[in-house]
């Protein structure tokens, strides 16, 4: 009886939890290369080798979103499926061409969609299946078993259930005196209505760059010597700020939204698949300063808000469901600011790359967050900065656009002149 029950449930597929929704309308799309690239029916039977060793991983399955759940394929199903999953890009695709390819195809109820072309590799998902721990596990494993001729692997831990509740009982339940500073959630301003707006509609676009190598060790220096308090996502943050209050100008509100991992908050032992993070909105003092931005950050990590912020995501789908997508824009509108700060990409160096530093590319493509969000995803590899600025071409100028990307990546340090060398 017990079996029969069981049966029908997996079937039905697993339940797509309150954290994973709260993200299913933003789209990831990241390219590498250039590199020896499996085609992409080696991409394909990799999937297919991943399929049949875990048939109900949300990697594979169909993603529900009205039915609120990962819906395992059938082994019947798979063939077709998985070869649905895999675009080519065509031979001669450079990262571009690749890029577009990807994000031209409608995801439906695919979790993902891999690209390969030319000498470039893609991933196109949806940030329902995860945060930016996600996407590097999958594309190693799926493009190395691609090569090898080998079935991919599932490359994430098992998941620990509740995480959200274990995470709070950790942080706040040992210490109840946390609570009033995790309950003290900074919010945006809202700017005053003036009924100036215009109708708008999604365009998005983007502009990558790269630094010359060594960028990442000059920010590094330049941190050590003016501001060693500060975390580098600090100094990217107050670099980002003043960037694009040069060449894009002022937003109107004065803080930076800035993407937290709240799995800093679990006892040992207990993994988190899926998304864990929640964007915290940082207004410090002076958000040009590394010194202020820092402070401001540690102040809200100590605090736990982070973990505040997933509970009330939580509760505010199942109250409401998720938020309808504006449908007008300020006449002048100013930017909103979202740095993600991905790390190191220390991982991919394993990979058949055909050029060295100086010439791959990490691209970072990330919905935004409404008609003024800008999202800055800035990447290190081989101490060469990588940043993508993802924006709507219809409510910014992509020149200014590009012109504040490119001097993040290239003159970080001069934009941080202001700053007064410690003593």
């Amino acid at each position: 009886m017990r079996a029969g029950r069981m049966w029908p449930d997996r079937m039905r597929g697993a339940r797509i939890s309150a954290r994973d929704r709260f993200f299913a309308a933003v789209e990831v799309t990241r390219i590498i290369g250039p590199l020896r690239t499996p085609d992409a029916d080696a991409v394909r039977a990799a999937l297919a080798g991943l399929h049949a060793d875990r048939p109900g991983a949300r990697v594979v399955s169909r993603l529900d979103l009205a039915g609120g759940r990962w819906r395992p394929v059938p082994a019947a199903d798979a063939p077709a499926w998985v070869r649905n999953l895999v675009i080519d890009a065509g031979p001669d695709a450079d990262a571009d061409t690749t890029l577009a390819r990807l994000r031209a195809e409608p995801l439906g109820q695919r979790p993902l969609l891999f690209g390969v072309g030319g000498a470039y590799a893609g991933l196109r998902f949806n940030h329902a299946l995860g945060d930016g721990r996600f996407p590097a596990p999958l594309m190693l494993g799926v493009l190395s078993a691609a090569a090898a001729g080998e079935p991919a692997r599932y490359p994430y831990p098992s998941a620990t259930r509740l995480p959200l509740l274990r995470a709070l009982g950790h942080h706040l339940g040992r210490r109840p005196g946390r609570l009033r500073a995790a309950a003290g959630l900074d919010r945006p301003p809202s700017p005053p209505a003036t009924g100036d707006e215009l109708p708008w509609r999604p365009a998005i676009a983007h502009h990558w760059a790269r630094s010359q190598p060594g960028a990442a060790s000059r920010l590094r220096a330049w941190r050590d010597r003016h501001a060693p308090a500060a975390s580098i996502g600090a100094v990217l943050s107050a670099a980002v700020t003043v960037a694009f209050r040069a060449h894009v100008g002022p937003g109107d509100r004065p803080g930076v939204m800035v993407l937290v991992d709240s799995r800093r908050y679990l006892p040992d032992g207990v993994s988190v698949n899926g998304n864990f993070v929640s964007g915290q909105y940082v207004a410090p003092p002076d958000p040009s300063d590394p010194c202020a931005v820092h402070e401001a950050m540690s102040e809200s990590l100590r605090s736990g808000r982070s973990l505040t912020a997933l509970a009330l995501h939580n509760a505010r789908l199942a109250l409401t469901g998720a938020p309808r997508p504006p449908d007008t824009v300020p006449r002048e509108p100013g930017p909103h600011l979202t740095l993600t700060y991905v790390g190191r990409a220390d991982r991919y160096a394993n990979l058949p790359w055909l050029a060295g530093h100086p010439q791959r590319r990490l691209i970072n493509v990330v919905s935004t967050a409404g008609p003024q969000g800008v999202t800055v995803a800035v990447e290190e590899f081989g101490d060469v900065l990588h940043a993508t600025t993802t924006f709507h071409e219809n409510v910014f100028d992509p020149a200014a656009m590009a012109a504040a990307t490119d001097a993040l990546v290239h003159h970080a340090p001069d934009l941080l002149a202001h700053v007064n060398p410690q003593s």
